[in-house]
């Protein structure tokens, strides 16, 4: 009896902070998504030209003879091998060859601007005015994330406090934890909280591999969110 009461306050204690978590939560969701979007479609600006970088790099290197597969990606490249012209004896080149032409001489010419202000750095994707502003919307959405954030109380903002009442839970009551696949409801949980450490740390322009190849949380997550859930049948 004595243990049937501890685990009915336990569990009683445990539904009001998983209902709080799950409202805390849900608002900020509503909150954070709009900009979470606007970050996207900024950053698929820059991704754009980089993926037309690649598929031209790919298209010279094929008609130069010099590629042997594409490993990945496949590019939607096409080689033109015959020459096309019209009735006046004029090139008729496909607009898919016009457009990446263009692209060549924009890349030459952004190449030669940067040259002139020393700037030795290789990217030939944006111009400095470019960059520039995409800088300071990036950093305008970064400051629009973190005010929606602070908007909810400290605690619900925070990964290693949804993971408390997870870690709490599973260590009273490891069984029923597995049971119910609790592991899954704390993905979900986190899901927002997720994202938002994601889009903090990522930045088109300053992408720095070692710093950004984990968080504190990311050990504890994975072990709570798979325990239990792989069991022998």
């Amino acid at each position: 009896v004595k243990d049937a009461g501890e685990a009915l306050e336990f569990y009683q204690h445990l539904r009001l902070q998983l209902a709080s978590w799950v409202g805390a939560l849900r608002d900020l969701q509503k909150k954070v998504t709009p900009v979470q979007e606007a970050i996207r479609h900024l950053e698929k600006q820059y991704t754009e030209r980089w993926t037309e970088l690649e598929n031209d790099v790919v298209h010279e290197l094929e008609r130069a003879r010099l590629l042997e597969k594409v490993v990945g990606r496949q590019p939607p490249f096409q080689i033109e091998t015959e020459t096309v012209v019209d009735e006046f004896g004029r090139d008729v080149k496909s607009q898919q060859a016009m457009e990446r032409d263009k692209r060549k001489k924009q890349r030459a010419q952004l190449r030669r601007e940067k040259s002139l202000f020393g700037d030795v750095s290789g990217d030939i994707l944006l111009s400095r005015s470019e960059k520039e502003e995409l800088g300071e919307r990036r950093k305008a959405l970064g400051e629009a994330l973190a005010l929606a954030k602070s908007q909810v109380q400290e605690d619900y903002a925070s990964i290693t406090s949804l993971t408390r009442v997870f870690e709490d839970w599973f260590k009273a009551y490891p069984d029923e934890y597995k049971q119910c696949y609790a592991g899954m409801s704390l993905s979900d949980l986190a899901s927002v909280l997720i994202q938002i450490d994601l889009c903090s740390v990522h930045h088109p322009l300053h992408w720095r591999p070692s710093e950004n190849s984990g968080f504190p949380w990311t050990q504890t997550l994975r072990e709570l969110s798979h325990e239990g859930q792989i069991e022998e049948s």
